[in-house]
């Protein structure tokens, strides 16, 4: 049978625990690299990574073999490139700097708990695994974007299924990660009040949310709607509103581990 090595003790802890800063600090520069890319509008061509990332977005398979190839790649590979940078900067147009960071999270912490040693290193398995498994993230982000009326951008990679299978492990992802899936609220507010969801009355943390994301937490935690049924209510997929939800979370967990945060209390949540 094998085991997780010693170099590998930062994703069994969070295997174990559920507790993922150790280890996210320690992937922080490999992080960075997706982080940059997304916020930048130069494409790092020496990294072998960003190349064979961004032709994931490429149907062209002579373009896909130039960029993974080596130095020289073709005009026509350069173009292809940035034109699947754009794309990926619109489905994240409307993400500030957090949101992303929370966002190229979740796909990591996903491989982190998938991962099984069985002759390569976790640092091995992250590096093939991750870029793939973050194309599938955004495969079901665009998906969401198409059930909107004023979609005017469609990607031709979207696969419903892998969007389904995504969800499935992010399922499995929350519940083993009960430290963050219920929030704390202030005592005697209510939180389906207009003022509390429009940002009137809320306090920090949920000041700094956007007004549908405090609508969402007060409806899932609050009100204890599942996501599909909150979906009816807004304009989203219901998969969307559980994305919304993880990426609060993780927010919200990352603010907890830095000290901004006293601590998050976990009530019952009405079922």
């Amino acid at each position: 049978m094998s085991t997780i090595t010693s170099k590998d003790t930062q994703v069994l802890l969070y295997q174990q625990t559920g507790i993922s800063e150790p280890l996210v600090k320690e992937y922080e520069n490999f992080l960075n690299k997706y982080y940059t890319l997304l916020t930048k509008d130069a494409i790092n061509f020496r990294n072998y990574d960003i190349r064979c990332f961004l032709s994931c977005f490429i149907n062209n398979k002579g373009v896909v073999k130039n960029l993974k190839k080596g130095k020289f790649h073709s005009q026509e590979s350069i173009k292809q490139a940035y034109k699947a940078l754009n794309y990926l900067k619109w489905i994240f147009r409307n993400h500030t700097k957090d949101e992303l960071k929370s966002e190229l999270l979740i796909p990591f912490l996903l491989c982190a708990r998938h991962y099984k040693e069985q002759g390569s290193s976790f640092k091995k398995y992250i590096y093939v695994s991750y870029k793939f498994m973050l194309k599938r993230y955004i495969d079901g982000m665009n998906q969401d974007l198409l059930d909107h009326s004023d979609m005017l951008y469609k990607s031709n990679h979207t696969n419903e299924d892998d969007a389904d299978t995504l969800e499935e492990a992010l399922d499995k992802l929350e519940s083993k990660n009960l430290s963050i899936l219920e929030i704390e609220m202030p005592t005697g507010l209510e939180l389906s009040h207009p003022k509390w969801i429009h940002g009137d009355s809320s306090q920090f943390p949920f000041s700094e949310l956007k007004s549908h994301e405090r609508y969402i937490l007060a409806k899932y935690y609050y009100e204890g709607y599942t996501d599909k049924e909150i979906a009816r209510m807004l304009p989203y997929h219901s998969k969307s509103i559980h994305r919304i939800r993880k990426r609060i979370e993780l927010q919200l967990q990352n603010m907890l581990n830095k000290g901004e945060l006293k601590c998050l209390r976990m009530p019952n949540r009405i079922h």
